[in-house]
């Protein structure tokens, strides 16, 4: 009880000192692990939004642009699909189920995306939270997070058709169910039937005056790759044997996101589709490279928090050792009154491992916060939902910065107990 007592006083005398050091000590464990708990829920929730695409075919361009448009529906345009390719990919027998999406306009930011009932529920993993699915166009459904709900009637503005790429479709859908919550972008989304940007134009035959490609659509090559594997390769001319009626209801296609039925026929797809007419991506190959760069990134920040921490714990030791000057000769009457080596050093080391204590506390519940904050603000820009929270897998990290803290203060304190009583003494 005397030596709290002695602490307390000590801490209570060195007040200024020792609210600086823990706010420092305290800002270096908030950076630390901010970064380490963002990172991780980033990739988490970047996954789950890639659960319902085994494999994303596109137009050729770029990977990134089809992943964050087709994942994240940022607002990346996106090439129309070939028609031929996308009636190709609906008659897959390696697919499960096939979804064409056409990305259209906003409305009060919240995009406008043309898909299949089966696809707008996941195939029905997704439920209702009110209303039911759209059955005609005209008719749309809702994210968990859309300000608009069912019965409500849904107008486009000249300034919503003005805001960014985007097919155009019809002018005003009526909601009629709104979906459960996914945390994913999707919860923003405005869901309608493919047909209501189709029901715009009129069915009829391929026509090479609205078309560069020419008076019918060529057909696409398949090129052995190897045992058993096929590619589509690049387009050919038609032949007169081809009948196929080719209509303008698939064009506007941006992505065809697909269900495969195994691993196996997910990565035959994306090897088939990876060519010169159509461009293939598995999404939870691109998470992961994510989750690579984002461990490069963390990496590189790590190095410079732990060097600030580093810069912190020395800025501790020479203020301890700068403190126990001014208190040699309350040491030295410690030590006349009997008091031992050991205690001494229990006594300073205690006292600074407080100090320690107290800022990786702070720092922990500083670091939670602004993760949150960092979490709240990326779901207001892109409604990914991020599971920030501190877990068994950051014992490890906040053990090794208690056990630095506790070598830390062991320092200024074998300095006291090892100083002999006269040279404490002398002044």
């Amino acid at each position: 009880m005397i030596a709290v007592r002695l602490i307390a006083a000590d801490l209570r005398r060195m007040w200024l000192a020792t609210i600086v050091l823990v706010l420092l000590i305290a800002m270096v464990t908030a950076l630390v692990l901010a970064l380490r708990i963002g990172e991780r829920a980033l990739v988490q929730a970047a996954g789950r939004a890639a659960e319902r695409f085994d494999v994303v075919v596109g137009a050729p361009g770029s990977e990134v642009d089809l992943t964050l448009s087709s994942l994240l529906l940022r607002r990346e345009p996106l090439v129309a699909m070939h028609p031929q390719v996308v009636e190709q990919l609906l008659a897959d027998k390696r697919a499960i189920s096939a979804a064409p999406l056409i990305f259209g306009e906003r409305f009060r930011g919240m995009p406008i995306i043309g898909t299949t009932a089966a696809f707008a529920t996941d195939g029905g993993r997704i439920k209702f939270a009110a209303g039911r699915i759209f059955m005609a166009p005209g008719e749309a459904i809702v994210g968990a997070r859309s300000p608009v709900g069912p019965n409500e009637l849904v107008t486009l503005s000249p300034d919503d058709r003005r805001r960014g790429p985007g097919v155009r479709g019809l002018n005003s859908y009526t909601i009629v169910g709104r979906l459960n919550w996914t945390g994913t972008p999707w919860d923003r989304a405005v869901l309608v039937p493919l047909e209501s940007f189709w029901q715009r134009e009129e069915v009829v035959p391929w026509s090479a005056d609205d078309d560069i490609i020419g008076a019918a659509p060529p057909r696409l090559v398949m090129t052995r790759v190897g045992e058993g594997t096929t590619r589509v390769g690049a387009l050919a001319p038609p032949t007169p044997s081809s009948t196929q009626p080719w209509m303008r209801p698939l064009r506007h296609v941006g992505a065809v996101a697909l269900r495969a039925r195994s691993p196996a026929d997910a990565q035959s797809l994306k090897d088939s589709y990876s060519s010169d007419v159509a461009m293939a991506i598995i999404p939870r190959e691109e998470i992961e490279a994510l989750r690579g760069t984002f461990a490069n990134l963390q990496a590189a920040l790590n190095v410079i928090a732990f060097g600030g921490l580093g810069i912190v714990a020395v800025a501790v030791v020479l203020i301890a050792i700068s403190h126990l000057g001014h208190r040699r000769g309350q040491i030295a009457a410690y030590r006349a009154l009997g008091v031992t080596r050991a205690s001494i050093f229990g006594l300073v080391w205690t006292q600074l491992f407080t100090i320690v204590a107290f800022g990786l506390v702070l720092g922990v519940v500083l670091g939670y916060v602004a993760a949150l904050l960092l979490g709240d603000f990326f779901t207001l820009s892109t409604a990914l939902v991020l599971p920030i929270g501190v877990n068994a897998s950051d014992l490890p990290l906040l053990a090794a910065l208690a056990l630095g803290g506790a070598v830390l203060a062991a320092i200024p304190a074998w300095i006291a107990a090892r100083r002999p009583i006269v040279a404490i003494a002398r002044v």
